[in-house]
């Protein structure tokens, strides 16, 4: 039997890649235990069994195989005379492995895997169960290498944490600052005004609310005036002012300012048309009003508008105090005054009294002017009616003063005499029967319930006082008594 050297081994083992790899490890472990391999196969190397398998099963072994006729390399021999040849041997067939039958799928441990050129002692230790000093270096290595990991994680968590937080920081900032800025915008309307005496601002046509602060501020009423710019979007109703003349207070802020723009509510400016007065002594008083815009004869361009043609104005127009805008057309406020004086007229017309001597409202209108001008204590307003109201039925004239001193117009002076009292003209009732052609003032409401509803009393004559009260007497002899008592005497 040959042994098999080193230099056999390596050309066995390059031959051996077309072998399985059970094989060689058979191959090796004859080697190493000293045993030479039979090359016929006839012999069995009790160490080269393999270990049983976790199967109960075992597989069958291949036959051992015969080595290939593999020559060791002839020693160099120290004599000079080369060795006789010997004849060659028949060379064997080589055998080439059975093929194993594949094993049914069955858990198996991983084998390790183990170099074939490692030594039979790291073989063993390779079989073997690791150390417990093995387990814990191995186990320390582990938690380093884990703990390596997770300081690279937290590292990195770290850095996104710090992101993070600066991140949330920056929101903060900003939503505080927004918070901020949005509650100075609210608390700026609240600032005060710095005025020292009521002034007046006019909002024309098409100024927004940001011109209008503006302006403010160019008048050193109000500072900042951006902000309003802003607070506009959060309180869009800020935008809906009203044009018109606004008064500023020394008490106002700005909020209270701008609610009064808002609502609408303008100065406004009073004029009153006083009972009792002409026409023509109102159209002076229209004259003298503030930012009341006037026009050439009003009053007639309101009788036109409504269908009087007649030209004739005294005493169409109702006394009243009435309210106008800055800049407000005059025909406006007087078509209200006509309005309203028809209105009062068709209902003490309506409601008169049977005994009521006038034909018609206009007449109605002209005898309330008269009584109007005659009285001096609101009380006696039925007295007089009743007086003209018992002339008229009897067919006497009406023989009252202030018809004459109307119809001398410029002339009078404040007395009437004589030659006054015997000129002829239309609204002389000493000379004239009946109603003068016209209204002779403006009569007030109580003066038109006065003229609509008589006293029922017999008078027919009155004479003052001269402290806006009269005397009313039923005959001419009580009348002529009550003169010289108190119209005479007072000449003397």
């Amino acid at each position: 039997m040959k042994k098999i050297t080193l230099a056999s081994l390596v050309q066995l083992l390059a031959d051996s890649g077309r072998r399985s790899q059970k094989w060689t490890a058979q191959l090796i472990s004859q080697v190493f235990k000293g045993k030479s391999h039979n090359p016929n196969g006839a012999e069995k190397s009790k160490a080269a069994k393999p270990k049983a398998s976790v199967s109960r099963t075992k597989a069958p072994r291949p036959n051992s195989l015969k080595l290939d006729a593999v020559k060791p390399a002839p020693a160099k021999s120290t004599s000079a005379k080369p060795a006789p040849a010997k004849p060659s041997a028949p060379k064997p067939k080589q055998l080439k492995p059975k093929p194993l039958k594949p094993k049914p799928k069955q858990l198996k441990p991983k084998p390790l895997k183990t170099h074939p050129l490692k030594s039979k002692s790291q073989r063993l230790k390779s079989a073997k169960l690791l150390p417990l000093k093995h387990i814990f270096k191995t186990l320390k290595k582990r938690i380093n290498s884990v703990a390596i990991l997770l300081a690279a994680h937290v590292k990195r968590c770290s850095l996104f944490y710090k992101w993070l937080l600066s991140v949330c920081l920056s929101l903060g900032l900003l939503a505080g600052s927004i918070y901020f800025a949005i509650e100075d915008l609210k608390a700026y309307p609240e600032q005060g005004l710095k005025l020292e005496q009521t002034t007046q601002i006019t909002i024309n046509a098409g100024m927004s609310v940001t011109k209008l602060v503006q302006s403010l501020e160019q008048q050193g009423v109000v500072t900042e005036s951006w902000k309003i710019r802003y607070l506009v979007k959060l309180r869009p109703e800020l935008a809906q002012i009203r044009t018109g003349l606004y008064e500023i207070f020394p008490t106002d802020t700005l909020e209270s300012f701008l609610q009064r723009v808002l609502s609408g509510k303008v100065v406004t400016f009073a004029v009153t048309l006083v009972e009792g007065k002409s026409i023509k002594e109102w159209q002076a008083s229209l004259e003298s009003q503030p930012r009341l815009s006037l026009s050439e004869a009003p009053f007639l361009t309101v009788l036109k508008a409504h269908g009087d043609d007649s030209g004739l104005p005294e005493g169409k127009f109702y006394p009243e105090t009435y309210h106008y805008h800055a800049d407000e057309d005059v025909v406006e406020l007087l078509t209200r005054s006509f309005v309203m004086m028809q209105s009062a007229l068709n209902t003490a017309w309506e409601g008169r009294s049977d005994d009521v001597q006038v034909k018609s409202a206009y007449e109605l209108l002209i005898l309330a002017s008269i009584i109007e001008k005659e009285t001096g204590q609101a009380s006696e307003r039925p007295l007089i009616s009743a007086v003209f109201n018992n002339r008229l039925k009897l067919g006497m004239r009406l023989q009252t003063d202030p018809t004459v001193i109307y119809g001398m117009g410029e002339r009078f002076n404040g007395n009437i005499t004589r030659k006054d009292l015997q000129e002829a003209t239309a609204f002389n009732t000493y000379k004239i029967n009946g109603l003068p052609p016209t209204p002779i003032a403006a009569p007030s409401q109580a003066a038109l319930d006065a003229a609509a509803h008589p006293a029922d009393v017999d008078y027919l004559y009155f004479v003052s006082r001269n402290d806006g009260s009269h005397v009313f007497s039923k005959t001419l002899k009580d009348h002529n008594a009550a003169v010289n008592q108190y119209q005479r005497r007072k000449k003397k």
